[in-house]
């Protein structure tokens, strides 16, 4: 992953499964001395282990360790390609949403990352929480002086109310463990007809005996629960103020920042939270006066736009656009623009090509694609080894616990003749298949034109 920042802004990239923590960052900050990754950055190696560990009550004190470097000041202005699909907390799963969401929203437990190295601790709890009955009760406390962007406290009560928002039609997007684990249900479909939301009133598994307590009762045990808790749809959220589908568009802050104002798909603006408290949270700082999010701009444009400091580059950085292909190996070979990247590992990100197995019902249909698939020219159209190696797992060598595994090995370049025998097998022959794709980007559009040119050697017509 290689993302561009400002001339004169110091943004880290945290490239961990927890977050990239944008607020721990100054708008004016000097330029960094360490190469692409930048001062204050933290990058993760290619194929290194994100092990977090648990950090103790005193470890969940605020406020977080200082940024070296940063200052307190000024207007973080970020151009990214896409607006946000979702900013309500339970509809958030994972990327880098979650991690900018980071800004507003707090939850029970988050990940505090100093010099790459993340460890879990309380947020907005006092620790990383307790358990009991061989792990089927997890009790939190919640810290004195937490609160909303109006002031009023943040109560257990909100805190459950937002979990039981889980269950509620329409969350699908998010993750599933909290239905799954509260209910003792195989999937989310079985979870919600024991339990549908705030709806069917009072969910009893979660219990708020005071407004600082809140007990998680589970018909099993469960060991992963402070990290669950870490999730963006662990977020409290208060009954009086979830608008529905426009909490989606704006919701109420527990974090340093809080929105201003959102125009989707052009602009979000976020400012200082008044009744933020720095000495309640150990994750975050809130340096930068304002952020300034713009939408829309064409990646190759903000990026030329930054490295030749024209327009609005010099004050611009990016956090969810990379740095386009045509220009890595400019900026690659000039010192100024390479100090201008951020790289670090996806972490656990794959790209994959999906296949729809709705449509394409045939299992030697599908294995035939899995050969077809030209994983050296796809990597190559989209911007060289520079992105990382092939997959044979969805998981990443940096999720803990991976192993090396292949079910079905293939050269980089495809095999072509391995495909049509699986095409001969099929029971129906297959002579078109539909390929969709967003086309945001002109390495999109190549990447397309290198499958066309693919599966039309095995006969087939990709539309």
């Amino acid at each position: 992953m290689a993302r561009i920042r400002p001339r004169s802004t110091v943004v880290p990239a945290l490239a961990t499964a927890a977050a990239l923590l944008m607020c721990s960052c100054s708008a004016g900050a000097g330029k960094g001395a360490e190469g692409a990754q930048g001062s204050g950055a933290t990058a993760v190696k290619s194929g290194q282990r994100l092990t977090a560990t648990l950090g103790t009550a005193a470890d969940s004190r605020g406020p977080a360790p200082a940024v070296s470097g940063a200052r307190s000041g000024g207007t973080v202005k970020v151009a990214n390609l896409n607006d946000y699909s979702h900013l309500d907390p339970q509809k958030t799963y994972a990327g880098e949403a979650y991690s900018t969401s980071l800004l507003w929203g707090r939850q029970l437990t988050q990940y505090q990352v100093v010099d790459g190295r993340p460890k879990l601790v309380g947020d907005l709890a006092t620790d990383t929480g307790k358990s009991s009955d061989g792990g089927r009760t997890w009790t939190y406390r919640l810290k004195d002086g937490v609160a909303w962007e109006d002031g009023k406290p943040i109560t257990s009560a909100h805190i459950k109310y937002g979990i039981e928002r889980t269950f509620a039609p329409g969350f699908e997007l998010g993750p599933t463990y909290w239905p799954e684990w509260l209910t003792d249900s195989e999937d989310r479909s079985a979870a919600v007809k024991k339990y549908g939301g705030p709806k069917d009133g009072d969910l009893k598994a979660i219990e708020t005996p005071d407004d600082k307590t809140i007990v998680f009762r589970f018909p099993k045990p469960q060991s992963d629960v402070p990290y669950m808790a870490a999730q963006s749809s662990s977020s409290p959220v208060r009954e009086d103020k979830d608008t529905g589908t426009g909490y989606d568009v704006r919701p109420f802050a527990t974090g340093p920042y809080k929105i201003v104002e959102h125009k989707q798909n052009q602009s979000l603006t976020l400012e200082r939270n008044p009744h933020w408290k720095a000495e309640t949270d150990p994750i975050r700082h809130q340096y930068p006066e304002r952020f300034e999010f713009t939408f829309g701009k064409k990646t190759l444009n903000t990026a030329q736009e930054v490295f030749n400091a024209r327009g609005a580059g010099p004050d611009t950085v990016t956090t969810k656009s990379e740095v386009p292909p045509e220009l890595y190996a400019e900026a690659a070979r000039d010192p100024k623009k390479k100090e201008l990247i951020v790289a670090g590992s996806r972490g656990a990100y794959t790209t994959d090509l999906y296949i729809k197995n709705s449509r394409v019902t045939d299992p030697e249909v599908r294995k035939a694609i899995h050969y077809l698939f030209p994983r050296e020219q796809a990597r190559q159209v989209l911007g060289g080894p520079r992105l990382g190696d092939f997959a044979t797992t969805l998981s990443s060598p940096a999720v803990v616990g991976w192993k090396k595994y292949d079910l079905y090995p293939v050269k980089p370049t495809g095999d072509i003749e391995k495909a049509k025998e699986h095409l001969a097998r099929a029971k129906t022959k297959v002579t078109t298949l539909t390929y969709a794709y967003e086309s945001d980007a002109p390495e999109k559009d190549r990447l397309a034109q290198v499958l066309v040119d693919a599966f039309a050697k095995a006969g087939i017509k990709l539309v």
